[in-house]
């Protein structure tokens, strides 16, 4: 039987013979858990083919600490002093392993840069990866200008989103809607994913930011044409008579 750190079973198997098999003393081994010694009437024990040598055989056996996650040990040697470290690219959550085959290729969008990993390391907000079993964060891509990803561990630039009409982005791998500016008052983006803001074209002007056309700057300031073409008529109306 193997204990992870905090007590928990993580491996056990039944050892024994048919017949009577008896521990007299038990001894603490460091990085192995105990050791028991005793005697055994049995023909076999704990898979052993060998048959029995006489009454009461001596008999040793021990418990091990587990191997701890990230690494693996085999079927008889699974302490801790004997564990292998899963290789780079690879991680296992698995507490005293076995088996190489407990480590595992790291999805697209992750990485495990070291050995002996326990997870996989996610391409952080603004970045995607489509590679697997990867060993250095340097595949994690940047999203371009113009998008931004909130998302964590993104396989694909899916994952990276036009910032809206009205708006620009020129920072390289941004990660929240944030980072998408309104246009200012005389600018507009006619187009989602926009890098910069183009000026309105003359005669024309944009009433609050983030607009995404221009409109005609005469609409503007047709209430104060209409009183100055007013304020002549009563003028000359007034000469008249």
């Amino acid at each position: 039987r193997a204990q992870g750190s905090t007590g928990e079973l993580v491996w056990i198997k039944t050892i024994g013979s048919s017949a009577a098999d008896t521990c007299r003393g038990v001894a603490p081994l460091s990085g192995y858990g105990a050791v028991c010694v005793g005697n055994t009437e049995g023909s076999t024990f704990g898979g052993s083919a060998a048959g029995n040598k006489g009454n009461k055989d001596f008999l040793v056996f021990g418990t091990v600490t587990a191997c701890p996650r990230g690494s693996y040990g085999d079927d008889y040697n699974a302490a801790m002093t004997n564990c292998t470290a899963c290789a780079v690219g690879t991680s296992s959550s698995v507490l005293g392993a076995n088996s190489s085959s407990t480590c595992q290729q790291c999805v697209a969008g992750t990485y495990a840069a070291s050995t002996g990993a326990s997870s996989c390391s996610q391409c952080t907000a603004g970045r995607w990866s489509s590679t697997t079993a990867a060993n250095s964060s340097s595949v994690c891509q940047v999203c371009p200008r113009g998008k931004y990803s909130a998302s964590l561990g993104a396989s694909s630039d899916a994952a990276c989103v036009d910032c809206a009409r009205g708006k620009y982005s020129a920072s390289l791998g941004a990660s929240s809607a944030a980072a998408c500016l309104d246009c200012s008052v005389g600018k507009f983006a006619d187009k989602s994913g926009s890098t910069t803001c183009a000026n309105c074209a003359s005669g024309t002007t944009t009433s609050t930011t983030g607009a995404d056309k221009c409109t005609s700057s005469a609409s503007a300031t047709a209430p104060s044409s209409l009183l100055l073409a007013l304020a002549l008529a009563v003028s000359v109306a007034t000469l008249l008579f």
